[in-house]
């Protein structure tokens, strides 16, 4: 048995207010997020530059989602251990070089290579970020403030894949990066500023990983929770096809492929914080089945309605819908200890991370073999059968405590 005690571990900085920590947490959870979805819309060029199949392109997209479960229990274990803003500062400087090198990949491995180092730096801000926003809200104003954290993603989403899609119909993919770089050093600047109040740490003196199995993975609210993130996240993530979808299939342009492909994005602004109220009143479990359900019935529709005002409103219907993500993030944070709550959080995520990775790839190989429309019809038969296992299982009820 290892034995623990907590210190309190004081930050330094000038600013303490709630807003203006949910301003920095924007910022970077807009960097990351944009870093995650620009690679969609340039997808299509990409496989043109190195001749690549849907498969191969899977494995590109994939990447930076690997990168970042690789990081996220070592993160956890880290931040929980040695300050939260400490190890985001570290993880935004490692972004912003591995970030910036990608440009220069000559083959798709190292462009592979460079999209995994950047996610690994995603790891290292998630469970400190979500954890700082935790310490901060009680768990009544959780639901709605990750879900206001969450509508600066959707901004990134929104915003960044459609300056990429810009960049390289005029100067080439390779300079599309650039600009998150930038946000980076944005996001890092006010978290250096940052003041947030003293911190519980965790130092144990046995084994990092001993004291990790042992209070974490024994916790099974923890463990019912990583599960539905695996369901969720499964079923929401079709937007990684949509750009290539729509160049491939109506012979869309890449900058117009990422303005319908925004639109997705652009819906989930307002519609993170609404989703997290209603979690807050009526009950995550009762929202994520709704919007589960939702998502099933507009991936089913996709396939089949042309550019145009009614796939405008598909899109729109499928930004609010993927926005029950935040919603089982906040009730993550209510289902794990404080003090290990960033460890817990690096599980949750590393799971539904493995679920992203594992869409990605299957959903290239589905196209590979009987074509794209295909794939956004297995997802949309995923998002039900996640529905009902939901309803009617003991997946859906949680004792959450925190």
């Amino acid at each position: 048995m290892s034995s623990s005690t907590r210190v309190s571990t004081p930050s330094r900085g000038r600013f303490a207010s709630k807003p203006y920590l949910l301003a920095a947490c924007g910022a970077a959870i807009f960097t990351y997020q944009g870093g995650r979805d620009i690679v969609n819309v340039l997808l299509p060029a990409i496989q043109v530059d190195f001749g690549l199949s849907y498969t191969a392109l899977g494995l590109v997209a994939a990447s930076y989602d690997w990168g970042h479960a690789s990081m996220l229990l070592l993160g956890g274990y880290l931040s929980d251990r040695y300050g939260k803003k400490r190890c985001l500062l570290i993880g935004l400087a490692w972004f912003i070089l591995a970030n910036a090198s990608i440009g220069l990949s000559p083959s798709p491995w190292l462009l592979t290579g460079l999209r995994f180092a950047t996610g690994v730096a995603f790891g290292t801000y998630f469970v400190a970020g979500n954890s700082l926003l935790a310490e901060a809200f009680v768990p009544s104003e959780r639901g709605r403030a990750i879900g206001l954290h969450y509508a600066g993603g959707s901004a990134g989403r929104f915003i960044i894949p459609i300056v990429g899609g810009m960049i390289t119909v005029s100067l080439g993919w390779q300079l599309a990066f650039l600009p998150l770089s930038l946000t980076a050093a944005v996001a890092a600047v006010l978290f250096l500023l940052l003041r947030s109040p003293a911190q519980v740490s965790l130092q144990a003196t046995g084994s990092a990983w001993e004291t990790l199995w042992k209070i974490v993975l024994r916790n099974r609210q923890v463990i019912k929770v990583s599960a539905i993130q695996f369901l969720v996240i499964f079923a929401n993530m079709a937007v990684i096809f949509v750009p290539v979808y729509l160049v491939r299939t109506w012979n869309l342009a890449i900058s117009e492929a990422a303005i319908y492909t925004g639109i997705a994005a652009l819906a989930g602004i307002p519609a993170s914080p609404i989703v997290g109220e209603l979690s807050d009143r009526l009950g995550w479990n009762r929202v994520v089945m709704v919007t589960l359900a939702a998502d099933g019935l507009l991936l089913g529709i996709f396939p089949f309605v042309a550019p145009g005002p009614v796939l405008v409103m598909v899109l729109l219907g499928l930004g609010i819908v993927n926005r029950s993500i935040s919603v089982v993030l906040a009730v993550a944070t209510r289902a794990s200890e404080p003090s290990h709550r960033a460890m817990s959080l690096g599980l949750v995520n590393t799971v539904g991370l493995l679920s992203l990775t594992v869409l990605s790839v299957l959903g290239g190989y589905i196209a590979d073999v009987v074509g794209l429309s295909a794939t956004f019809l297995f997802i949309a038969l995923v998002a039900v059968v996640s529905c009902a296992v939901l309803g009617t299982t003991k997946l859906g009820r949680l004792d959450l405590r925190w």
